[in-house]
C-alpha cells in the first residue's frame, strides 16, 4: 500500500503530466504555478525517499579543513 506521501507525488506528477507546458496546473482544486508544483514534487520526493531510508534525515558537514 502507497504511503501519503508516494501518494501526493503520484498526484503532482500525474497533473505536470497532463498539462507539462501550463504556466499554471491544478492541484486537489488550487491553482497553482508549474516553479510551485515542481517544488512541492521535489519536497514530497525526498519526504518519499526519507520514509524508504533511502535519504538521510540530518546532511553531515565536514568540517576537518576548517581553522578556528
Amino acid at each position: 500500500m502507497a504511503t501519503v506521501a508516494e501518494q501526493v507525488v503520484a498526484k503532482i506528477e500525474a497533473a505536470i503530466l497532463a498539462n507539462p507546458l501550463a504556466e499554471q496546473i491544478s492541484l486537489d482544486g488550487q491553482s497553482v504555478s508549474m516553479p510551485a508544483a515542481l517544488a512541492k514534487l521535489e519536497y514530497w520526493r525526498r519526504r518519499v525517499a526519507r520514509e524508504q531510508g533511502g535519504r538521510p534525515v540530518v546532511s553531515t558537514v565536514d568540517l576537518s579543513g576548517c581553522s578556528p
